[in-house]
């Protein structure tokens, strides 16, 4: 069984997440590519544990900071999923993000910010990577499958 992992330089930007694909595509004429697994997008852990915190500690300016992260990967559904696609991927990104915004607004109305919520909210970094490159491989004819290995 072959698996290839990209960390999040590897798939920061639109362009980045381009090489990685046709990295998975060459090593398929040598092997098949059973799994694959992809880091949150460049920044964004560190992004949501600064959000987290800021919840917890009321500070509004957290809503911005989740509008941008939610922004930032529709904007790569836009740039890679193929225009069939889009709108089921950019709804999918949509309810994550929705979730998320839901677990936050809990973490600023109780005040709490419990080792397995941040893991929680930290999470949603590599769940919205893997869903939206799982939808951008169609457009360079690889089928993929996002799984939630939770």
């Amino acid at each position: 069984m072959k698996i290839l992992k990209f960390g999040g330089s590897s798939v920061g930007s639109s362009e980045r997440i381009q090489q990685t694909m046709q990295i998975v595509a060459d090593s398929r004429s040598i092997a098949p590519v059973p799994a694959i697994i992809v880091s949150a997008f460049q920044g964004v852990t560190d992004e949501l544990i600064t959000t987290a915190n800021r919840a917890l500690h009321q500070d509004a300016t957290y809503g911005s900071t989740i509008d941008a992260l939610e922004e930032r990967h529709l904007k790569v559904v836009n740039d890679l999923v193929p225009f069939p696609s889009q709108s089921d991927a950019a709804d999918a990104v949509k309810g994550l993000v929705t979730e998320l915004r839901s677990l936050l607004s809990g973490v600023a109305l109780l005040k709490e910010l419990s080792s397995r919520t941040l893991d929680t909210i930290m999470s949603f970094g590599e769940r919205l990577s893997a869903l939206v490159i799982a939808n951008a491989f169609a457009r360079i004819g690889i089928d993929a499958e996002f799984l939630d290995a939770r």
